[in-house]
């Protein structure tokens, strides 16, 4: 299905049901996206991610065989408290051929949901006016937290990072050491410094990463995390 919808979307690595840590992130709240977690704890889900940061949560729908359920999530860096006045893009059910699947996807989901991120202000700010902040957490990982919506194109191509389903941040690849994870975090803060964006780094993040809502205490730099970073 994600090689038929709209643009580019890669798939993460699938995970459990049970307890996902995405669920707080389901932007529709309604009936489909509450039987999905019904589902038993064999059950796994698949996150897609488009370019521009719009993820989408898929999973087999519960009682109905050959049905998948496909939920939009919270757009990268975006809480609850940011979407209290934007109309929400509704989950739908599709069925299990990938053709069929992906033509309903673009016709009755994509466009709401283009157009519901593009109502959030925190995509679209002026650059100096936007906050990226970067912490680095106990495994001595970078977590960067981004909303506008150039930047979130900017980490996922030229920076190098994934967007985490669970937290709406950005990390590095699994694999990836501390040392090029460290290169990486360095070379995306200062491409998105010398494009205006005000980029903000802190010692440490608590572990595991925060949802999204900014990290507090971060000092202001040039875009260059120092050597005590």
């Amino acid at each position: 299905m994600a090689n038929r919808l709209y643009g580019t979307w890669r798939p993460a690595p699938p995970a459990p049901v049970h307890q996902d840590p995405a669920r707080h992130r389901l932007w529709d709240s309604g009936p489909l996206t509450q039987q999905v977690f019904i589902e038993p704890r064999s059950a796994q889900r698949i996150v897609l991610t488009s370019p521009l940061g719009l993820q989408l949560h898929v999973t087999a729908r519960p009682g109905r065989p050959g049905r998948f359920a496909v939920v939009p999530l919270l757009p990268a860096g975006i809480g609850r408290a940011d979407i209290a006045t934007v109309p929400r893009p509704f989950g739908i059910s599709v069925p299990r051929d990938p053709a069929r699947a992906a033509a309903a996807v673009n016709r009755r989901l994509i466009p709401d949901l283009v157009s519901a991120a593009a109502l959030l202000p925190s995509r679209s700010e002026p650059r100096h006016a936007t906050r990226i902040e970067c912490a680095f957490g106990p495994d001595r990982l970078p977590y960067i937290a981004a909303a506008h919506a150039d930047a979130v194109f900017q980490l996922l191509h030229s920076g190098r990072f994934e967007l985490d389903p669970a937290t709406g941040m950005f990390g590095v690849p699994d694999g990836v050491g501390t040392f090029d994870a460290a290169l990486r975090a360095r070379d995306a803060t200062t491409a998105l410094a010398a494009t205006g964006f005000d980029v903000r780094i802190r010692a440490a993040a608590p572990h595991p990463p925060p949802a999204p809502q900014g990290l507090p205490h971060a000092r202001t730099v040039r875009g260059v995390p120092s050597r005590a970073h």
